[in-house]
């Protein structure tokens, strides 16, 4: 990432969206990176301050994607077509800040029995490369394990990444057929052959395999991977929850989230025992699950999600959001919380991160509408520009340059 301003300057002429309102013609000063100040119309000092004029955009605060599984796509194209890491890495970063993403948990699945790049051929080099291209980033990089409970190899390989420092969130995955996502047989037969060209043979003996684990062992691999996790203050969740009971279970194993609820009972569930809910944002823009789960705005509008990540579509937050409002008539505010205030609270980092508010990092995007589709022009990390997307008339709009204001 590169460094960070140590000036003071602002941004003016905006519809600055802090966690209660939307402050209409609005202006934000920063200070060292930090937002210093919101308010309506700057006087004295402030109205001299070099400026980025935003010229009535929207001012979002950066979001927090805590589940994004597009690097293994990135890496992966094409079944056994692999490209190299760094590649993927700032391809994928382009289009995550080019939609105002200002952190992400890039999601890795460490299951041994699965293909492609979710096997552990590849996974633990992955996540040590991704560790170590994230200094050059220009958004925050982190790792989220995805661990597939049935798996004890790919436990002896997500153990010692948790214990060195590698791994920022994890979740617990259960894909057995029969419970959770793939309720039906059929189903799970039908995305793993679509996904991975495998026969039906092979995909049954599959199954069989990870149902007799299942039953023996899996609850010694979740019991060993998450006190690691604790005792290193990572935060774990649940995945594809299906019924109340199984929200509780993980309640009383100290899980703080539920991802991807397939059932409205599932989600309720985990609101009441105040796990925060997390659902994807395709599903939102979509208007529905790819598995015929639950949809996600009916959880959101029922009040029992809060959290949105982009999972396998980086441009997906920005677009639900917008949703959100202009479809189903939520508060733009409470929408946004969804991608930055929530996630932030949900992990423990609200003091820093997650609004426009003094005191927080200068994490945030300038958003224009065409007609009402939300285009990103730039974006601030930190205090520093990491994203300009613009006319001649933007560029002019930052003043003055030679005072050390964000260049264009």
């Amino acid at each position: 990432m590169t460094s960070r301003d140590t000036h003071r300057w602002m941004v003016r002429n905006v519809n600055v969206v802090t966690p209660v309102e939307v402050v209409r013609d609005g202006y934000v000063t920063i200070r060292d990176g930090i937002i210093e100040h919101v308010g309506t119309t700057p006087a004295g000092e402030e109205a001299t301050l070099p400026s980025v004029d935003g010229q009535g955009s929207w001012l979002l605060p950066g979001f927090i994607d805590l589940h994004n599984d597009a690097i293994e796509k990135e890496i992966e194209p094409r079944p056994n077509a692999f490209i190299p890491v760094e590649i993927a890495f700032f391809a994928l970063e382009h289009r995550l800040v080019s939609h105002g993403v200002t952190s992400i948990y890039h999601s890795l699945s460490f299951a041994s029995n699965e293909f492609g790049v979710r096997s552990l051929d590849r996974v633990e080099t992955i996540v040590r490369e991704l560790h170590s291209l994230g200094a050059a980033g220009r958004i925050r990089h982190l790792v989220h394990g995805r661990y597939e409970i049935t798996d004890e190899r790919a436990c002896d390989v997500l153990a010692p990444l948790i214990d060195d420092g590698f791994i920022d969130l994890l979740s617990l995955m259960d894909h057995t057929p029969g419970q959770g996502q793939f309720r039906q047989l059929e189903d799970y037969a039908n995305f793993m052959s679509a996904t991975y060209q495998r026969d039906r043979t092979e995909i049954a003996k599959f199954v069989e395999q990870k149902q007799a684990v299942r039953e023996v062992a899996a609850l010694a691999y979740i019991e060993r991977l998450t006190c690691k996790a604790k005792a290193r203050g990572i935060r774990i969740a649940s995945h594809d929850d299906d019924t109340a009971r199984k929200v509780q279970m993980m309640q009383e194993r100290g899980i703080t989230l539920s991802e991807f609820p397939v059932t409205l009972e599932a989600a309720r569930a985990a609101t009441e025992s105040e796990m925060g809910v997390i659902v994807g944002a395709p599903n939102v823009v979509r208007g529905g699950s790819t598995s015929n789960n639950l949809k996600a705005s009916d959880a959101i509008l029922n009040g029992v999600a809060q959290i949105l990540c982009s999972d396998y579509m980086p441009s997906s937050i920005l677009h639900a959001v917008f949703t959100l409002h202009f479809r189903h008539g939520m508060p733009m505010y409470e929408a946004v919380n969804m991608a930055s205030l929530n996630p932030a609270r949900a992990l423990g980092l609200e003091s820093t991160s997650g609004s426009i508010s003094p005191g927080k990092l200068a994490d945030f995007s300038l958003v224009r509408l065409h007609q009402k589709t939300p285009i990103v022009e730039r974006v601030f990390v930190g205090g520093t520009q990491v994203l300009y997307v613009g006319d001649g008339a933007h560029k002019r709009a930052v003043q003055p340059a030679k005072q050390g204001v964000v260049q264009s």
